[in-house]
C-alpha cells in the first residue's frame, strides 16, 4: 500500500516496532546521525502553494535553484508534503560540515533507511569510496516497482566533483527505480545537458521561483495585509518578486502602526532586507569580491571593465562571472554587461556610505569619466566641443520630464531601447517617443550627442 504524505514526512524508522527499542546510526567516527536533516521543514501558515511551480513526477532528475530566499527549500518541502513527487519521498538538509564523501552518503542511506528502502551490507563508506555496495544499492533500488524520491536540500553545501559524480552513477545504474531533487543556489555538478538532452531534467530556476502580481497579493493576504492590485504589482516590481524580500517586508509591515506606508516606502522595504542580504550575500564573499560589490552599487548596469575602472584592479570579468552563476544577486544582461538586484543595490550602497563615507562622490566621477571617453564622437573631439552654440538654443526650449531624464539616464549607460523598455517597464514604442522627445528637445539628431549636450548641461 503506498504510504500517505505524512507517512512520507514522519515515518517509522524501518524495522523497529512503533515503542520499541530504535536504532541509533552513528556517522564514521562515532558521532550520531542528526535526525532532524532527515525530515523536511514543516510549512509555515504563510505558504502559498504555486501549482504552476509542480514538479514533473516523470523525469529522474529535478533541480531546483535561485539565490538565497528564492524559497527553494519550501518548494520542495510543499512537494514532500503534497505527494506530487510520485513515489516514497526521502528527505535530507545537508550542512556544510557532511561534506566529507563517507560522512555525506551515511546521510543518504539514513534518509532511504528510514523508509525501508537502503539493501544490508551497504555502508557511506563504501559508498564513497565507488565500489561493489554502490552497485548493490543501484541494484536494489532498480528492483523497485515504486520509485523512491530523495530529495537533497542545499546539495551545493556539500557538492564537490566526487560526490556528484556518485550521485549520478547511482541515478543512472538506479533506473527508474530512483528519482532524484537536489536544491541549490548554483547548478550542481552533475552533467545537466546529458539529462537535457535525453529530456530526463526538469529545472526550476530563480526566474520561475520568483513571485507573480497574484502571489504577491497571497502571500500578503496570508499576512493580514490585503493588496489591491496596483500595490500587489508596484511591490512585486520592487522586490523581482524575491520571496524572502516579500515575507521580510510583510513582516515589518505587520509590526508598524500603518503598514500601507511601509509597504509604499522603498527605504523601509530596504531596511527590512537589510540584515538578510548583508549575512547571506555578502559577508560570504572574500574580500576582493566585497569591494566590488561595494564599489559598484553605484551603478544601475555594471561592466567588467568600468567595474575594473572603480576597483583599480583588472578582475572584474571573472568575478562578476562567478556572482553570477552562484545566484548571488547579479545577473548577466547581454553583451558583457551585469545587474544588481536593485534590493541588494541599495543594501551595498547604504554600506558603502558607512563603511567609506565620501567614496560614492568619487565613484560617479570615474563612471563619467569611462562613459564620456566610450560616448564621445569624433566631431565633438575634433571641435573641443564647442557645436555651433547649440547650447544657448537648448536653454530655451522645454525641460526634460521625468520619464525622459528616466530614458536619458539609461541612454548614457549604453542601454539598448529594448533593455530601456524592460528596465523601466515600457513598451519600445514609448521608449522609441520618449527619445524623439530628448532629440528635440536637446537639439540633437543622435543619442550620444544628446547624452553629451545633456552633460554639458549638467543634466545627467
Amino acid at each position: 500500500m503506498e504510504s500517505t504524505p505524512a507517512d512520507r514526512l514522519h515515518p517509522t524508522p524501518a524495522g523497529s516496532p512503533a515503542g520499541a527499542g530504535l536504532r541509533v546510526p552513528v556517522l564514521p567516527g562515532g558521532e550520531p546521525v542528526i535526525t532532524a536533516r532527515l525530515t523536511p521543514p514543516r510549512l509555515p501558515a504563510t505558504y502559498v502553494g504555486r501549482r504552476r511551480l509542480a514538479a514533473r513526477g516523470d523525469v529522474p532528475l529535478v533541480v531546483v535553484t535561485g539565490p538565497a530566499g528564492a524559497g527553494k527549500t519550501l518548494l520542495a518541502a510543499g512537494w514532500a508534503a503534497t505527494g506530487v513527487l510520485g513515489g516514497t519521498t526521502a528527505w535530507l538538509s545537508p550542512q556544510p560540515s557532511d561534506a566529507a564523501p563517507e560522512v555525506f552518503w551515511t546521510y543518504v542511506l539514513e534518509a532511504l533507511r528510514r523508509h525501508g528502502v537502503a539493501p544490508e551490507g551497504v555502508d557511506g563508506p563504501s559508498l564513497a569510496r565507488g565500489r561493489t555496495p554502490a552497485s548493490r544499492l543501484a541494484a536494489y533500488l532498480s528492483r523497485r516497482e515504486e520509485p523512491v524520491v530523495l530529495v537533497i536540500d542545499g546539495f551545493d553545501g556539500v557538492a564537490s566533483p566526487r560526490t556528484a559524480a556518485g550521485l549520478h552513477a547511482l541515478l543512472r545504474d538506479a533506473g527508474g527505480g530512483l528519482r532524484l531533487v537536489l536544491t541549490a543556489r548554483a547548478p550542481p555538478g552533475l552533467p545537466l545537458h546529458r539529462y537535457r538532452a535525453a529530456g530526463e531534467l526538469a529545472e526550476v530556476t530563480g526566474r520561475d521561483l520568483a513571485f507573480r502580481c497574484a502571489e504577491t497579493a497571497a502571500l500578503l493576504a496570508r499576512h493580514d495585509l490585503p493588496l489591491t492590485v496596483e500595490q500587489a504589482r508596484v511591490l512585486t516590481s520592487r522586490t523581482e518578486g524575491w520571496a524572502a524580500g516579500l515575507r521580510l517586508w510583510a513582516l515589518a509591515a505587520a509590526r508598524a502602526a500603518d503598514p500601507a506606508a511601509v509597504l509604499e516606502d522603498d527605504e523601509a522595504g530596504r531596511v527590512a532586507v537589510t540584515d538578510f542580504l548583508l549575512a547571506e550575500v555578502l559577508d560570504v564573499q572574500p574580500a576582493p569580491v566585497q569591494d566590488l560589490l561595494l564599489r559598484t552599487s553605484v551603478l544601475r548596469r555594471i561592466h567588467p571593465a568600468l567595474a575594473d575602472a572603480l576597483t583599480g584592479r583588472d578582475d572584474a570579468a571573472p568575478i562578476l562571472g562567478g556572482l553570477q552563476r552562484a545566484n548571488a544577486f547579479v545577473e548577466a544582461v547581454g553583451h558583457s554587461w551585469y545587474r544588481c538586484h536593485p534590493l541588494f543595490a541599495g543594501v551595498l550602497r547604504a554600506r558603502l556610505r558607512e563603511r567609506r563615507p565620501g567614496l560614492e562622490g568619487e565613484l560617479r566621477r570615474r563612471e563619467h569619466e569611462w562613459l564620456r571617453e566610450r560616448s564621445a564622437g569624433p566631431s565633438l573631439v575634433a571641435s573641443g566641443g564647442d557645436l555651433d552654440g547649440w547650447e544657448s538654443r537648448v536653454t530655451a526650449v522645454e525641460p526634460l520630464s521625468e520619464r525622459e531624464h528616466d530614458v536619458l539616464e539609461r541612454v548614457a549607460e549604453l542601454m539598448s531601447t529594448e533593455e530601456i523598455a524592460a528596465d523601466l517597464f515600457l513598451s519600445v514604442n514609448t521608449v522609441k517617443t520618449h527619445l524623439k522627445s530628448i532629440n528635440r528637445k536637446l537639439c540633437a539628431s543622435r543619442r550620444g550627442e544628446a547624452v553629451r549636450r545633456a552633460r554639458r548641461l549638467k543634466l545627467l
